[in-house]
């Protein structure tokens, strides 16, 4: 037959389980950190910072020349933003850069559909990732001539070597292994509580039966019997 199980029958439930609802999250929550400190290696993360700029150069009888003059368009905004989310596919496609992280993880991404790309660079040393953001950030300008005729690429800032770590994140382990413990305990005791077919009170013979109960015979040989005799 099936059991009902109320709201009081689960709060019954944890203060018959408290001991295992306590020490199941803390054995979780040493376990979650036990793996931060001990198998997982700290990474570091470092970013540079690039202008992507879209406009062509030319001379004073209006022919495409190396000079210093700029011809910019109304919408050259919005065509260096474009320009950017291509450069980003571009950069983490490109063979030589990629040569040039080495075991670091590298992503780029373009900022608020602006014309600024935010290079990240992650890495087992915190100078490393730094040097190697700002090796790609150099890197840029050829990589991106080489597609892109016209236009500019200007670093806005240099990554600097980060002084604590970005993974993994101690704290939020250690939650997720007291939550765990947590969910873990209530279903064990959960499962013990439904698997649970002794009769304990009188309540749960009218749930089984849908009868009263009018008499109880006392067990004397048990310590409850043999005090409710005396």
């Amino acid at each position: 037959m099936k059991k009902e199980f109320s709201l009081m029958d689960f709060l019954n439930m944890l203060k018959k389980h408290l001991k295992m609802v306590i020490i199941l999250p803390i054995i979780g929550c040493i376990l979650a950190l036990s793996y931060s400190f001990l198998l997982v290696t700290p990474q570091y993360t470092a970013s540079s910072l690039i202008l992507i700029q879209n406009y062509e150069v030319v001379n004073n009888n209006g022919d495409e020349a190396s000079t210093d003059e700029y011809r910019v368009y109304s919408s050259d905004l919005q065509a260096s933003a474009t320009l950017a989310k291509n450069c980003s596919i571009l950069f983490s496609a490109d063979p030589d850069m990629r040569a040039v992280l080495g075991s670091s993880k590298m992503s780029v991404s373009s900022m608020d559909e602006s014309n600024f790309l935010k290079i990240t660079i992650t890495s087992d040393n915190p100078q490393v990732a730094a040097d190697t953001a700002n090796k790609i950030a150099d890197m840029a300008y050829d990589v991106y001539l080489e597609v892109f005729k016209a236009g500019n690429v200007t670093t806005i800032s240099n990554a600097e070597a980060p002084t604590k770590p970005s993974s993994p994140n101690v704290v939020k382990n250690g939650l997720f292994g007291i939550v765990g413990g947590l969910v873990v305990a209530f279903v064990i005791a959960f499962l013990i509580e439904i698997s649970d077919n002794t009769i304990k009170k009188d309540d749960d013979l009218y749930k089984i039966y849908n009868i009263p109960v009018f008499a109880e015979i006392i067990d004397f040989t048990s310590s409850e019997g043999r005090g409710n005799k005396r």
